[in-house]
């Protein structure tokens, strides 16, 4: 039988209790790694797959589609596109704003002898072929026949013989009545264009022929005017404002 000392036992108290305190550390250690492991568990449950949109940069401006006249040049852009996870929050429901805008250009006037745009559009079929042969083409106007579209910018041709017709889509650019102003085709629709040059424009002339003006600019003039010359040449009666 082996006897222990009192300094023998003290140590190994101590060894023990060492042990002791160092299991329940690595216990609580451990305890710690699960909470925290099955906390980011969880908010890895919590996240949620939504999908952002966003605008891309915009293209450069297209081609003018007149080299005179009044043409139309575009510019675009895209709506893009991600899905990802995000701990809390919604999808957005789309990009906001335009996709796609537009601008006049080469204003000009064409040469009065030129072709028009119609003109030049109808004949961009001669150097097609319908059935087996070519035929010469040209513009029909609302005057030279019964409408059969009310669209403006439905370009309606015919052969010179007046044996065949067709119907496309006007280009962007080709000159329109919009209501009792004028307007371009843009995308198969007549847009106004208004007094102050602006594609989209809602600005009209007043009475006195101002740009929004409040047609305060001008008077009504009435009356007879008599008044015999004693000489001959040119007489100046009055100068008026001409009215719109």
């Amino acid at each position: 039988m082996r006897v222990w000392s009192w300094e023998q036992f003290r140590e190994t108290g101590v060894v023990l209790l060492g042990f002791l305190t160092l299991t329940m550390s690595v216990g609580n250690l451990s305890t710690r790694g699960l909470q925290e492991e099955g906390a980011a568990s969880n908010s890895l449950e919590d996240q949620q797959e939504v999908t952002t949109y966003w605008w891309g940069e915009w293209a450069k401006w297209t081609a003018c589609t007149r080299t005179c006249g009044g043409g139309v040049m575009s510019q675009e852009r895209h709506c893009l596109k991600q899905r990802k996870k995000v701990t809390a929050g919604k999808d957005n429901m789309t990009c906001t704003g335009t996709a796609k805008k537009y601008h006049l250009c080469n204003s000009v006037d064409c040469p009065a002898s030129g072709r028009s745009f119609r003109e030049e559009q109808c004949w961009s079929f001669n150097s097609q072929r319908y059935s087996g042969r070519n035929y010469l083409w040209k513009p029909l106007y609302p005057d030279d026949y019964v409408h059969i579209s009310s669209n403006p910018c439905d370009l309606h041709c015919t052969t010179t013989d007046g044996q065949r017709q067709l119907m496309v889509m006007a280009r962007d650019g080709t000159s329109c009545k919009y209501s009792s102003y004028r307007g371009v085709c843009v995308e198969g629709t007549c847009e106004p264009i208004g007094c102050d040059g602006v594609l989209f424009s809602s600005n009209t002339l007043d009475k006195c022929g101002v740009c929004q003006g409040d047609g305060s600019s001008c008077s009504k003039v009435t009356g007879n005017f008599r008044r015999g010359a004693t000489t001959l040449g040119e007489l100046l009666w009055a100068f008026i404002p001409y009215l719109i």
